[in-house]
């Protein structure tokens, strides 16, 4: 009896494993991803100064980031329904390491 309740075992164990490395694998690359959009942040000080931004550009910098993500998850949530989720998590990664310039 215990012989035969050993393979269920190992399935469900690795199932298990499968699923935390899964969701491991997911949250490094949101995490990466946020830290990707956010990295320039420190950067529009230096850009207000250097192009003579006014008082109300950078605002304006972040409500049209704000206004483009929910444009593209409004446009674009569905696709990993389509594709399916790796495919959608690689399409999502390969966009954002395109839009990065050198």
């Amino acid at each position: 009896m215990v012989v035969n309740a050993l393979p269920n075992l190992l399935r469900a164990r690795d199932t298990e494993f499968r699923g935390t490395r899964a969701i491991s694998t997911v949250a490094m690359m949101v995490a990466a991803l946020f830290a990707g959009s956010t990295l320039l942040t420190p950067l529009y000080g230096i850009y207000k100064e250097r192009f003579g931004f006014s008082q109300i550009t950078l605002p304006l910098i972040y409500a049209v980031y704000v206004a483009g993500n929910l444009a593209a998850l409004l446009l674009f949530g569905q696709v990993s329904d389509k594709l399916g989720r790796r495919w959608g998590a690689l399409a999502a990664v390969l966009i954002a390491l395109g839009s990065r310039r050198p």
